[in-house]
Formats: structure tokens, sequence, C-alpha cells
């Protein structure tokens, strides 16, 4: 491909600087070779847009997969907040409940008692 364009660019040279006459000496080799030339560069000027617009979908998708899970993440942080705050409302009630009830104080203080009753008769 470089000595092709390099075979073409030396006579474009000597079209320009009077040496040939004209473009009449390029024989159809040589415009065959250039519309080889601009074939391949069409060519890769469209795989170029191609993988362009793979690249920008493939972008657009991670961008989506990146939000989706961020969002994921900030619905499990606020189930789970959920969790805790309901956790912590059970046992701010269950806490009223024992300090509120005459019969669990009750039964606390009896265990206290026997406890200490055990302590001492199991001391001598």
């Amino acid at each position: 491909l470089a000595r092709i364009y390099q075979d073409i660019e030396l006579k474009m040279n000597k079209v320009a600087y009077g040496k040939l006459s004209s473009l009449s000496t390029f024989n159809q080799n040589d415009f065959n070779k250039v519309n080889g030339l601009m074939n391949m560069i069409e060519g890769l000027e469209q795989r170029i847009n191609g993988l362009e617009k793979s690249m920008v979908d493939l972008l657009e998708t991670n961008d989506r997969i990146v939000t989706n899970l961020a969002e994921d993440q900030i619905n499990n942080a606020r189930v789970i907040k959920s969790h805790l705050v309901n956790i912590m409302d059970q046992t701010a009630t269950v806490g009223e409940y024992v300090e509120n009830s005459h019969s669990t104080k009750f039964v606390l203080g009896f265990f206290v008692v026997v406890m200490v009753a055990g302590v001492l008769v199991f001391r001598k």
C-alpha cells in the first residue's frame, strides 16, 4: 500500500513540476492503483465510523449499567435503613414494656433475690 502510494505520489510530483506533460502519461494500471487506494481508504473510513458508533453504543450501555447499579445500591440502602428503623422501634417498644411492666420487675427482683440467696447458701 505504501509502495503504491509512493509510486503515484512520484508521478504526481513529476506532473506538478512539469517533468511530465500531463496526466495522460498515467497508464490504466496507475488509475487502477489510485481507484484501489481510494476504495481501501473508503473501506477504512467506513470501518472507523462503525467502530466509533460501536464505542458510543458501548459507552451508553456502560452508563446505563452503572446508573442501574447505583440505583440498586441506593434502593438497598433505603431498605436496610427501613429495617434498622423498624428494629430500633421494636427495641424501644420492648424496652418500654420492660420498664413499665410490674410483673417483669417482680420476676427480675425475685431472680436477683434467689441468686443472692443461692450465693449465700452455697458459700457456707
